[in-house]
C-alpha cells in the first residue's frame, strides 16, 4: 500500500516536472516564432500572447530561482551546524571517559 503511494506521487511529480519543462520551451518557441512581430492593432491577440510567455517564463524563472536560493541556504545551515559540532564539540576528557584517577 504504502509502496502504491510512493509510486503515485513519483508519477505525479514526475508529470509536473515535464509540464514546467515543457511550458518554458514552448513559450520560448512562441516568443523566437514572433520575434519579428509588427503590432497593427491596439488590441493584438499576438501581442498579449507575447506578453503572457515572456510573464509564464518569467515567474518560472523567479520561483526556480527562488527554490535554489532556499535549498543553498538550507546546506550552509547544515554545513554550518555540522562543523560547528564537529570543531567546538566538547572532547574528550577523563570524566567523560570515566577514568579512575588514583593516586
Amino acid at each position: 500500500m504504502i509502496n502504491n503511494l510512493f509510486k503515485e506521487k513519483k508519477f505525479i511529480v514526475i508529470l509536473m516536472c515535464i509540464n514546467i519543462i515543457l511550458t518554458i520551451m514552448i513559450n520560448g518557441l512562441f516568443l523566437s516564432l514572433h520575434s519579428d512581430h509588427h503590432c497593427v492593432d491596439k488590441d493584438c491577440y499576438i501581442c498579449y500572447q507575447l506578453h503572457q510567455a515572456k510573464e509564464n517564463i518569467r515567474r518560472f524563472n523567479f520561483k526556480i530561482l527562488s527554490l535554489i536560493m532556499f535549498f543553498f541556504t538550507c546546506l550552509l545551515f547544515i554545513f554550518y551546524i555540522i562543523y560547528f559540532h564537529i570543531h567546538f564539540s566538547v572532547k574528550n576528557s577523563l570524566i567523560k571517559l570515566k577514568v579512575r584517577l588514583d593516586n
